[in-house]
């Protein structure tokens, strides 16, 4: 008997879940979301690489890129937890849904990019005073 009332409930109730992606989604406070790296902060230590568990992410020092395989990602926020100079943060927002597993590079300027960037002085030649 009470399984009929409880179906008699349900038929004229309001469904209990929410229109996500359409509605945005009720996150609540501390939740872990989508990872986010700060390329100015990161030392290209690895770490991140080593410690994640599902091995979403993947590096490239000699091309100082950082990849994270957002499929594979389970949002357990080892990597943000392990970074020693705090370059991964966690937010509360989750990545929007998708049909193709989407890779996010992030890229590291490094040194010598910098210098062969950097403006030469009038006479076509570096300034070598550094």
């Amino acid at each position: 008997m009470t399984m009929l009332l409880t179906v008699l409930k349900n038929l004229v109730s309001r469904p209990v879940t929410t229109k996500y992606p359409n509605v945005p989604a009720d996150i609540p406070k501390g939740n872990r979301g989508r990872l986010d790296w700060d390329m100015e902060k990161c030392i290209l230590c690895g770490l991140c690489q080593k410690r994640c568990p599902p091995l979403a992410v993947t590096m490239d020092k000699s091309a100082g890129t950082i990849s994270l395989q957002v499929h594979r990602c389970i949002s357990c926020g080892v990597c943000a937890d392990i970074c020693p100079k705090s370059a991964i943060t966690v937010a509360q927002e989750y990545s929007g849904p998708s049909y193709v597993k989407d890779v996010r590079t992030y890229k590291k300027e490094m040194k010598e990019e910098a210098e062969k960037s950097m403006p030469s002085s009038i006479d076509g030649k570096k300034d070598e005073a550094a």
